[in-house]
C-alpha cells in the first residue's frame, strides 16, 4: 500500500490562525493492480512547543485498514507542506 498522490486540495476557512483544515482526494495504491480514490480531511496545527502537528481526521470510501493509510497520508502531507504545495 502506498499513496500515489493527493489532488483537489481545498483549504477550509477556520477562525483559528494556528490551525489549517483541508479537504482533498487521495489516490491510494492498495496492491499492484488495485488503486482507490478516497475523500480525506486533514489538519495542520502549529504548536508553540513541538512545531507542526499533522492529522488525518476522515477517510471516506476506503476498503483497507485505516491505520496504515493514515500514517502514509501524514507522511505525504508533510512532504507536500515542505515543498509548498498546499494552498
Amino acid at each position: 500500500m502506498k499513496v500515489i498522490r493527493i489532488i483537489d486540495i481545498i483549504r477550509k476557512d477556520v477562525p483559528l490562525y494556528y490551525r489549517n483544515k483541508y479537504t482533498a482526494i487521495a489516490e491510494i495504491e492498495i496492491s499492484s493492480t488495485v488503486t482507490n480514490r478516497a475523500k480525506i480531511e486533514f489538519a495542520i496545527e502549529v504548536t508553540p512547543i513541538s512545531g507542526k502537528v499533522y492529522s488525518v481526521d476522515e477517510i471516506e470510501d476506503l476498503d483497507y485498514p485505516t491505520l496504515p493509510v493514515k500514517k502514509a497520508l501524514v507522511e505525504e502531507i508533510k512532504n507536500y507542506d515542505r515543498e509548498g504545495l498546499l494552498p
